[in-house]
């Protein structure tokens, strides 16, 4: 079951979405959405953060489910409001997370996701310009970075 919880103020949109195991109420995983509609229609941007599934719930794919939520929404907003351009959707990767190993899940999944929603997926490192594979950006990354999908 999916919930999503979205606020429009100002033309800026945020949302929640929420999703957890059936019959299970109190343990869910959600990530949040971004979506300015001017950067959307203009700039063809938006952004997803804090995906978050508790330990307990983990690999039953509430992470993949709520990651393909976040495209299919960003995919509706491009049709409603006509976008034919690529829409670039980032998601930061902060260091903390690396420190306390959550990359080692985290970006993996984030690069299936690209996959299994056919969107080209690339990583980068906070103000570097190239474009990493998931394994190239555990590789060699210690800073900060981002995950973008091409919707």
């Amino acid at each position: 079951l999916i919930e999503e919880v979205f606020t429009n103020k100002n033309n800026h949109i945020d949302g929640e979405i929420r999703c957890g195991l059936q019959g299970d109420d109190f343990g869910k995983g959600s990530v949040d959405v971004y979506i300015d509609i001017e950067k959307l229609k203009n700039d063809h941007h938006a952004g997803f953060g804090f995906l978050e599934v508790p330990s307990r719930i983990g690999n039953h794919g509430i992470g993949t489910t709520l990651m393909l939520s976040v495209i299919d929404t960003i995919r509706t907003f491009k049709e409603f409001y006509f976008i034919r351009e690529t829409v670039r959707v980032s998601g930061w990767l902060s260091t903390s997370d690396k420190q306390n190993g959550n990359w080692n899940k985290s970006v993996p999944l984030y690069e299936k996701i690209g996959h299994l929603a056919n969107v080209e997926s690339y990583f980068t490192i906070k103000n570097d310009e190239k474009h990493y594979t998931a394994e190239e950006f555990l590789r060699i990354s210690n800073d900060d970075g981002s995950i973008i999908y091409l919707i």
